[in-house]
């Protein structure tokens, strides 16, 4: 699928001035060549830049708006919860802005414990993997495992632990306020780190996900205008808010969000619509 494009793309004739996309920097991209002794530097190949295409398209979009869906179906599926937040955005904004901006998102505590919440509970990632290093020496269960081994494990399954999370199946924002411990815990997942590793929606390690930062700022930017402009009320019969996940390269809704959205300002009339 994107090799034609990327082709289609390389074959252009770029015109003075042209925007420059995301694939024109990528193909115009020089990197060491590891096969020369003598220092120099090759193009990226096809099968390099399809993958990083691949990998700024699908972790880029799809796994955010797949975890945006799962935060207003939380939302939607408890009222009480979305009010709250509602009025913390509210208290911080005011009714005269256009917008919330980003330089109030931090100061959201109920906000950013929802959308924290959400990474724990339906990780956009449930899996993470990993390679055995050269000259590493790893034992599971008595069974050595050679270096060049891809392991696979289920990150998911980190957060359903009791030892570490009280009601783990429940969604329970407040976990992450106060002195429940929530506040402790760490997304970098990473040695040194300040706070404890209970959670890793976006990786551990120095090959964690480089796109956490943009990935939290869209996440809360996206979720607080949408909570501040629309009230968001579940619909009933078989469009009811279904929190049945679908395990797939991402955790997605079995059966995709569709709310009834009522426009805060009295000058705009009701409307149906669907997330996702």
């Amino acid at each position: 699928m994107y090799f034609p494009l990327i082709d289609a793309r390389r074959r252009r004739h770029r015109r003075p001035g042209e925007t420059v996309a995301h694939v024109d920097t990528l193909i115009d991209l020089c990197v060491p060549d590891d096969a020369s002794n003598a220092g120099m530097q090759r193009r990226l190949g096809n099968a390099e830049l399809v993958g990083m295409c691949s990998e700024f398209l699908g972790a880029g979009t799809e796994a955010v708006a797949a975890e945006l869906q799962w935060i207003m179906a939380y939302l939607v599926k408890r009222p009480a919860l979305q009010e709250a937040v509602r009025k913390e955005i509210d208290d911080a904004v005011g009714t005269d802005a256009d917008e919330v901006s980003e330089e109030l998102l931090e100061k959201m505590d109920y906000l950013n414990a929802v959308i924290l919440e959400a990474l724990r509970l339906r990780p956009s990632a449930p899996f993470v993997f990993r390679q055995v290093m050269e000259g590493g020496n790893v034992v599971l269960d008595g069974r050595h495992v050679p270096a060049g081994t891809v392991m696979k494990f289920p990150s998911g399954c980190l957060v359903l632990d009791e030892t570490a999370w009280a009601d783990p199946n429940e969604f329970k924002p407040e976990r992450f306020l106060g002195s429940s411990g929530g506040e402790r815990v760490s997304l970098l997942a990473a040695a040194g780190s300040a706070g404890e590793i209970k959670m890793m929606p976006f990786g551990a390690g120095r090959r964690m996900c480089p796109g956490m930062g943009v990935a939290m700022l869209h996440l809360t930017y996206i979720t607080a205008n949408l909570v501040r402009e629309f009230e968001w009320r579940e619909m009933g019969g078989e469009l009811a808010v279904d929190l049945e996940p679908s395990i797939a390269f991402f955790t997605l809704m079995k059966r995709q969000l569709r709310a009834h959205l009522v426009p805060r300002c009295q000058d705009k009339q009701m409307m149906h619509a669907s997330l996702g």
